[in-house]
C-alpha cells in the first residue's frame, strides 16, 4: 500500500489540478524501491512542493513506471493474480448540473417563503382638518373640534373696558391638532390653522357646588379664527355660526381685526392667553414687537 506521505503528494496534486486520481487503483501498482518512472506532472509537484512532504525523500522509489499507472498490469506486475479493472484518463469535473441543481434549490427556498411588500417611504399625513367653503364663500363648521387641543378658557373676559354683562361666561379656545403639533416645533401658526372659540354660560347652582361658577351644558356662542393664506388678503379672518353649519365671514371693518393686529403676541393671535403656548413663542423669539412693548409697558411696577 502507498505510505501516508506518498498519498499525500497525490491527493494533493489532485485538489491543485481538479484531477481525480484513482488510489486504490495505483496502490495495486505500486513497487519497492528502486522501481523509477514517476509520471513528470507528479514528480514536477512534488519536486515543487517537496517541503510540504518531508518525509517523501525519494520519490521516484515511491512511484511505478507511468504506463503502469494509466494501463493494464499483468498478474505478474502486481502480484495479485488477477489485473484491476482499467482506470479511465482523469478529466475536469463538470460542475454545470452542480450548480444548476444548487440554482434551483435556492430558488426553491426563495419561492417556499411568504410574499411581503417592499416598505414605501413615510408619507406627510394629510391634513384631515382643513377648512371647508361652500360656493358662497361660507365656513363649514368642524363639527369634531371638541376632538382638538384645548388651549385655555377664559372667564368673564372682554376688551372692552365699556362693556359691561349681566351674566357670567366661560370661553373655551380649541386648535387643529396640525397646527398646534406645528406651533410646537416652530413658536408660530402654519396656513390652514383653525381655531374655535367656545362660549358657554357659567352657572352657580347645580348638584353639590356651594361656591364659585362652572360650565353650563348650553353653548351660547361659537367663532372661527382661520388661516388661508392663499383665500384671504390678510391671511387670517373670523367667521361666525348662529344656530347652523355654515359661518359667515365678519367684514375686515370689525373691530376683531384690529385688535388682534395690535395686541396679539404671535401672528394676530392671542397666544399670551395661552399659557402652556406662550413659553414656546418666547423662547423661540416670535413675539410680535407691538406685543413686546405693550408687555414692557404693563409690567413696569407702580410707584404710586
Amino acid at each position: 500500500m502507498l505510505q501516508p506521505s506518498v498519498r499525500a503528494i497525490l491527493s494533493a496534486y489532485s485538489d491543485a489540478n481538479h484531477t481525480l486520481l484513482n488510489i486504490t487503483y495505483i496502490d495495486f501498482y505500486f513497487s519497492s524501491p528502486p522501481h523509477t518512472g514517476v509520471p513528470a506532472p507528479i514528480a514536477r509537484y512534488a519536486a515543487e512542493h517537496r517541503s510540504q512532504f518531508p518525509a517523501a525523500t525519494n520519490l521516484n522509489g515511491y512511484f511505478c513506471p507511468v504506463h503502469r499507472i494509466t494501463g493494464v498490469a499483468s498478474a505478474q506486475d502486481t502480484g495479485l493474480g488477477n489485473p484491476p479493472p482499467p482506470v479511465a484518463k482523469s478529466r475536469p469535473m463538470n460542475t454545470k448540473p452542480l450548480l444548476a441543481l444548487i440554482a434551483l434549490a435556492i430558488l426553491l427556498v426563495v419561492a417556499s417563503r411568504p410574499y411581503s411588500a417592499p416598505a414605501l417611504a413615510p408619507q406627510a399625513p394629510s391634513n384631515s382638518n382643513a377648512p371647508s367653503y361652500t360656493s358662497a364663500g361660507e365656513l363649514r363648521f368642524p363639527e369634531h373640534y371638541r376632538e382638538w387641543v384645548y388651549l385655555s378658557t377664559g372667564f368673564d373676559m372682554s376688551y372692552n373696558p365699556a362693556m359691561n354683562m349681566d351674566h357670567h361666561m366661560f370661553d373655551n379656545v380649541f386648535v387643529n391638532p396640525e397646527a398646534y403639533h406645528s406651533f410646537l416645533q416652530t413658536g408660530t401658526w402654519p396656513d390652514k390653522t383653525i381655531f374655535v372659540l367656545e362660549a358657554r354660560g357659567a352657572e352657580s347652582k347645580g348638584s353639590i357646588n356651594q361656591a364659585g361658577q362652572y360650565q353650563g351644558s348650553s353653548v351660547m356662542g361659537l367663532e372661527v379664527h382661520l388661516k388661508d393664506e392663499s383665500r384671504f388678503p390678510g391671511k387670517w379672518a373670523f367667521f361666525g355660526f348662529d344656530e347652523g353649519q355654515l359661518g359667515k365671514i365678519f367684514p375686515t371693518t370689525a373691530s376683531c381685526y384690529s385688535c388682534h393686529q395690535q395686541h396679539a403676541a404671535v401672528d394676530t393671535t392671542f397666544v399670551q392667553f395661552y399659557p402652556t403656548l406662550l413659553p414656546i413663542s418666547t423662547a423661540k423669539h416670535t413675539l410680535s414687537d407691538a406685543y413686546t412693548k405693550e408687555s414692557a409697558a404693563t409690567d413696569k411696577p407702580d410707584h404710586h
